[in-house]
């Protein structure tokens, strides 16, 4: 796995725990910047980061050979 994809995981958990501690009123003492700015905009920041780090994960996701791709035996 690399680095950005670990990045992207990790930012996309670290927006699940901030969404779903902010639901419980447990927001961590780190993730409390957030609701400074409002309630608007630390729901914006808190999807942002889960779309943003699933968008970052998906694109650097390891890739298998497809069964049907056989492009890599027409060379030979």
């Amino acid at each position: 796995m690399s680095f950005i994809n670990k990045l992207a995981s990790f930012t996309s958990i670290l927006g699940l725990v901030a969404i779903v501690a902010g639901l419980f009123n447990r927001m961590p003492n780190i993730l409390k910047w957030m609701d400074r700015w409002g309630d608007y905009t630390s729901w914006l920041i808190k999807i942002g980061l889960v779309a943003g780090g699933g968008l970052m994960w998906f694109v650097t996701r390891p890739r298998g050979l497809d069964e049907d791709d056989d492009s890599e035996l027409k060379n030979y």
